[in-house]
């Protein structure tokens, strides 16, 4: 994908993401979260409603999704997608999705854990990138690491 296209979509799903956060009614979904706990493996369950629309965080690795239950359509940089559960897929990093609940859902994501810590704000900056800016720079930063190995 050329830089182009990932800017352009970059700036959609950030659009999205602010209309979204204009909205009186809108989803944020703390309410809505259940988490898990394993060795080294942090999960975590949101519900949704049929017609919510919600923006996903970036993430910074790879991780797994599985849709429990429900449908919704998802968009992102590699096009748009109707999920209907049950489902699991690999999410890429990087990316930011757009969804819309098109039945009610359950929707679980794993992700990595190593430090097998239960302290949400320090899962959150281990696996979340508060910005596709400062994804880029942990892709920098982890692509010095291993240059100078």
């Amino acid at each position: 994908m050329g830089a182009l296209t990932t800017a352009i979509t970059r700036k959609l799903a950030i659009d999205f993401e602010s209309a979204l956060a204009e909205q009186p009614n809108r989803f944020d979904g703390k309410e809505d979260l259940t988490h898990y706990f394993a060795p080294d493996v942090y999960g975590r369950e949101i519900r949704c409603k049929a017609g919510d629309a919600v923006a996903s965080k970036i993430q910074k690795f790879a991780h797994m999704n599985i849709l429990l239950e429900g449908r919704c359509l998802v968009a992102t940089e590699h096009g748009t997608k109707e999920i209907t559960a049950p489902e699991v897929w690999i999410s890429d990093p990087g990316q930011k999705r757009c969804v819309y609940v098109v039945e009610d859902c359950r929707w679980l994501t794993i992700h990595p854990n190593h430090e097998n810590t239960k302290d949400l704000e320090k899962l959150e900056e281990y696996v979340i990138a508060p910005s596709f800016e400062a994804y880029d720079q942990f892709l920098l930063e982890n692509d010095m690491k291993r240059i100078n190995k």
